[in-house]
């Protein structure tokens, strides 16, 4: 059995690899799409998967991620009848999901974004299974759901889950993304990663130049992952801001790390799980971070500039500790947990 995994983000990225190469050590055969987007392709190459890479972000416009999302689906439709994968696992991916739909095949959808809403209705009515934490509510995913062919399936954890104890660090790869960063041996860093300003959802103000101009006073390198071209260009410019030109393993860098600082929640999510204080300063309160706040994991959420610039202090005199839960950890659900009986069910 052939499964079909689609990458339109560095987080799917993570989830998607984790999850192909357990299926393929279960003998199942894989082939991973992405499109051109921030450091989603390099993140594939970084740990060595083969993938194809499919179309291009549409930008900030509607019309944009329209044709954008009309000409992957032409590009997908060719490689999916080529390689007539069985089965596709995805977030939330209009142009993937619409192409498996077409062509048949069943769809097993993971998410913890409903609150996407052009997206969640675009996708999880054509799915076959939902798959998301026990942490959301219910009712926002089952409002998507107009069919009473779809099912959902809830585990308990969170996505990130999936990948922070998999074996993606070594001593030499640790040393190289140190050397290629320009950091010297035991420099203590923040990593920094802006909003998504020009994703459907997104209607608020960014924050995320005021918050780079605060740590461009401070004495401390700046690790800078942008979103956009445009992120990245206003970044460069900034005192004591380093930005990756290609994907790095973040993982080698949480030991050195005061503090993560997201204007989303994934990062921020598994920077926390590891031990690290962590902000996300998105503006709604999302379910899945309310519950790792609860289970012990230093995660923060701010609205307003000046609470992020407490936070960024009180991380700098080291007045929020670190609070590793390992053994929370091991008592919590990673998305595969449910996925495999789900494809086993199936097959």
């Amino acid at each position: 059995m052939k499964i079909w995994f689609d990458v339109l983000t560095s987080k799917q990225a993570l989830l998607m690899l984790s999850l192909a190469r357990k299926f393929r050590s279960k003998g199942f055969r894989t082939i991973i799409t992405c499109r051109k987007y921030e450091y989603v392709e390099s993140l594939l190459s970084l740990f060595r998967e083969e993938h194809f890479c499919v179309g291009e972000y549409g930008g900030a416009s509607l019309r944009g991620k329209l044709i954008a999302d009309i000409e992957r689906m032409k590009k997908l439709t060719k490689i999916v009848e080529d390689e007539k994968p069985s089965l596709l696992i995805s977030y939330p991916s209009p142009s993937a999901v619409r192409v498996a739909f077409g062509l048949k095949i069943p769809i097993i959808l993971v998410t913890d974004t409903p609150h996407a809403v052009e997206v969640s209705r675009l996708t999880i009515p054509l799915a076959s299974y939902v798959v998301y934490s026990k942490c959301i509510r219910r009712e926002l995913i089952r409002r998507y759901m107009l069919s009473t062919y779809i099912k959902d399936a809830v585990y308990n954890g969170v996505d990130e889950l999936e990948w922070i104890n998999d074996n993606y660090i070594n001593t030499f790869e640790c040393e190289k993304t140190v050397k290629e960063l320009g950091l010297s041996e035991k420099e203590r860093i923040i990593i920094f990663r802006p909003e998504e300003e020009k994703a459907a959802y997104f209607k608020y103000k960014p924050l995320y130049k005021k918050v780079l101009e605060y740590l461009s006073s401070l004495n401390i390198p700046v690790i800078f992952l942008p979103r956009y071209e445009s992120q990245r260009r206003y970044a460069s410019k900034i005192r004591n801001v380093i930005v990756p030109k290609r994907a790095i393993n973040l993982r080698c860098l949480f030991k050195r790390t005061l503090a993560v600082i997201s204007g989303g929640a994934s990062l921020a999510r598994e920077a926390a799980l590891y031990g690290v204080p962590s902000l996300t300063y998105f503006p709604e309160e999302l379910d899945v971070n309310k519950c790792v706040v609860q289970w012990g994991f230093p995660l923060y959420h701010a609205r307003k500039i000046h609470e992020i610039i407490d936070f960024i202090d009180k991380a700098f005199r080291g007045a929020l500790g670190v609070k590793a839960n390992l053994k929370r950890l091991s008592e919590l659900e990673k998305p595969s947990d449910i996925i495999f009986k789900i494809v086993e069910e199936c097959l």
